[in-house]
């Protein structure tokens, strides 16, 4: 299975295909115009097909240039007649995405050079005390780094082949260990929720129908746990249940108050708006708290780090003081 571009790049496709699709450009004239930082190769692919008759959102699936969602709202658009909106709200939405990703990791990479720093730190005192030697103390903080740096790789190694491996018994073990960890939990499902409803609304407003829309939007959960629950809405709704209905009975939803938006959507006409104001609002709220423990997590990790030099430093005079007396 071809791996989907970064949330980056296709932000910056879709940009460019707006703006050159309001030029006025052919379609297959304003894909050759793309030049990506990667995946030049697939843009090269979808050209081909096509000129060989397919449409944007097939010949962009095919190739992976574009995501199951992005291409069940392309689809709809192009039968519209007008995808340039489309590809505006899922270049701003891929590129939302991209920042807060870029937010977090750029929070959570100062407490790890904090550690470095700290590796070559602790021994010092025992290395100038004469208590360990010169190849000591590089075991100790660089045999240690190496061997962080390696546990960390194989760490995403495992996480990338559990990701991309089908459903199984591990993986449901450890997504819920995942949802029932304090506050982490919550986050954890308001987050998938708020990702559902925004999905929806950008696939409703852009045409697709209910029961096409709800397994796409379904399908673009990372929690497969969560992802089933969302998946009954789908067979409910086809028995007859309306959607508020079919949602009350799930407890997954993040925010209750979505019912009530739901219900008034429903009965005004209105839903995908409704639904695409509840997933923005919602969406602030989950970043905000995103950015909140994104900010605590470092400087609990600091207050240990610190601790941790203290005591190691204060040992070290203590034993340097000791050998002095002597």
């Amino acid at each position: 299975m071809t791996k989907p571009l970064s949330d980056q790049i296709r932000a910056q496709i879709h940009a460019q295909l707006a703006a050159l699709e309001r030029a006025g450009l052919p379609v297959a004239d304003a894909v050759g115009m793309l030049r990506l930082p990667r995946g030049q190769d697939r843009v090269a692919r979808v050209v081909r097909d096509l000129r060989r008759g397919q449409s944007l959102a097939d010949a962009g699936a095919s190739a992976g240039l574009f995501t199951p969602l992005e291409t069940a709202v392309l689809r709809a658009a192009i039968l519209a007649g007008s995808p340039a909106a489309a590809h505006e709200r899922l270049g701003v939405s891929a590129a939302a995405r991209a920042r807060r990703i870029a937010q977090m990791q750029a929070r959570l990479l100062m407490p790890l050079a904090v550690l470095a720093i700290a590796l070559f730190v602790q021994p010092l005192p025992a290395l100038i005390s004469g208590s360990i030697g010169v190849g000591a103390y590089l075991w100790q903080s660089v045999g240690t780094l190496l061997l962080l740096a390696g546990c960390l790789a194989a760490l995403q190694q495992v996480v990338k082949r559990h990701r991309d491996r089908s459903d199984g018994p591990g993986r449901g073990a450890i997504e819920q260990l995942l949802l029932r960890l304090p506050v982490i939990g919550d986050l954890l499902v308001r987050g998938q929720a708020q990702t559902f409803f925004e999905n929806l609304a950008l696939l409703l407003e852009s045409g697709v129908p209910m029961f096409s829309a709800l397994p796409v939007a379904s399908a673009t959960l990372n929690l497969r746990t969560l992802r089933a629950r969302f998946d009954q809405l789908l067979p409910l709704m086809q028995g007859g249940a309306s959607l508020s209905q079919a949602a009350r009975t799930l407890d997954c939803l993040g925010n209750p108050a979505v019912i009530g938006m739901i219900a008034t959507g429903e009965g005004s006409g209105t839903l995908a708006e409704l639904l695409r104001r509840y997933a923005q609002g919602e969406g602030k709220l989950v970043s905000e708290r995103q950015e909140l423990l994104a900010t605590w997590i470092p400087r609990i990790v600091y207050a240990v780090i610190l601790a941790w030099m203290a005591s190691s430093l204060i040992g070290g005079a203590g034993q340097m003081f000791s050998r002095r007396i002597e």
